[in-house]
C-alpha cells in the first residue's frame, strides 16, 4: 500500500536543526533541545493518517496502550501483570514518561479523529540509559521482571561496536487496534518514526521486540538482529520466568543503521589519503 509523506515546513527553515551535543544534554530545556518535526504517512486507502503525539492526547494514547497492548504483549501476558496492582502501576508509570517525552507517534482514523494506533519511542545515549537503568528502583516484582530481561539487552548490545554511535532512538513499544491491522498502520508508524529519527540527526533506531508480529515488521523495515533470548531459557532461580509464551518465541534486541557507514569508511580513507599526499609534498611544511 503506497504512503504519501507530509512534512509541515516553515518556509525553507529547518524545523529540527540543533547542534547534536545539544541533543541530550539535560541542562538544555526539552523544548530548545527537539522541536518536533511533523511527520505524517497518510493512508489514504483506509482513511488514517500518523502524526506526532501532542501533550492533550497523552491519556487517550495511554488508554489505547492499556486497552490494547496490555492484553496482548508476550511478557505481560506471561506474567499476568494486570493482576499485580503495583507492577501495572510501575509499568503504566513507565510508558507515562516515555510519552511525556514528546518524540511518539499516532495514527488517527480521519474520519473520526480516533486513536487507532500508537508507538512510542525516546531517544537514549546507551552508555547513560545503562546507568540509568541499573540506578533506577522499580516497584511491583512482575515489573522488575520485565526489566531484568530488557536490561540484559541494554548491558550486552554494544551499539557503538554495531553502528559507531551510542545514540539511538529506542522503540519501546508500537500497537494497532485489533480492528484496523493488515493495513498497513504498524508498517506506517514504524517509516514514520525512521523519518523522525533522520530529522533528530540521529543515526540509528532500534528496541527489544518481544513479539513475533513485531520482530517481522522491524525485519521487514531493514532492522537486524543484535541479541536473543528464547523465552524457554530465560530462568531466574533455575525457573523459567516467562512461561506460555508459546514454543520457541523470544525476545530480540534490533537495530537499523540510517546512514551509509561503507560510504562514510571510504571518505575517511580518501580524506586520509589526501592528507598523507599533503605531508609528502616536498613543498609541504608544518
Amino acid at each position: 500500500m503506497a504512503t504519501q509523506n507530509m512534512f509541515d515546513d516553515e518556509g525553507s527553515k529547518p524545523l529540527f536543526d540543533p547542534p547534536r551535543e545539544t541533543l541530550l544534554d539535560i541542562s538544555v530545556p526539552l523544548k530548545v533541545r527537539i522541536k518536533l518535526p511533523t511527520i505524517r504517512e497518510k493512508l489514504q486507502e483506509i482513511g488514517v493518517r500518523v502524526t506526532d503525539l501532542r501533550k492533550e492526547r497523552y491519556e487517550e494514547a495511554l488508554d489505547h496502550v492499556k486497552r490494547v497492548f496490555y492484553p496482548e504483549e508476550p511478557l505481560c501476558q506471561s506474567l499476568n501483570i494486570i493482576e499485580d496492582e503495583e507492577s501495572y502501576n510501575s509499568l503504566h508509570e513507565h510508558i507515562r514518561l516515555y510519552l511525556k517525552d514528546t518524540q511518539s507517534l499516532i495514527a488517527l482514523k480521519e474520519d473520526t479523529n480516533e486513536i487507532v494506533g500508537v508507538l512510542v519511542s525516546r531517544v537514549f545515549d546507551s552508555l547513560a540509559m545503562k546507568t540509568f537503568e541499573r540506578m533506577a528502583i522499580y516497584k511491583g516484582e512482575k515489573f522488575k521482571a520485565m526489566q531484568r530481561l530488557r536490561n540484559h539487552f541494554l548491558r550486552y548490545v554494544e551499539l557503538k561496536k554495531s553502528y559507531g554511535t551510542d545514540v539511538w532512538n529506542c522503540i519501546y513499544l508500537c500497537t494497532v487496534d485489533p480492528d484496523f491491522r493488515r493495513l498497513g498502520i504498524g508498517d506506517a508508524l514504524f517509516e514514520a518514526a525512521i523519518q523522525q529519527t533522520k530529522r533528530f540527526r540521529v543515526d540509528v533506531i532500534g528496541g527489544v521486540f518481544t513479539s513475533y508480529p513485531l520482530q517481522m515488521l522491524a525485519k521487514k523495515k531493514g532492522f537486524e538482529n543484535l541479541l536473543e533470548v528464547q523465552y524457554s531459557e530465560w530462568t531466574e532461580n533455575k525457573e523459567i520466568v516467562f512461561k506460555n509464551t508459546g514454543q520457541d518465541n523470544t525476545a530480540i534486541f534490533m537495530g537499523k543503521c540510517l546512514v551509509d557507514k561503507s560510504k562514510e569508511s571510504l571518505e575517511d580513507i580518501i580524506n586520509e589519503d589526501n592528507v598523507q599526499t599533503n605531508i609528502s609534498s616536498p613543498g609541504h611544511s608544518l
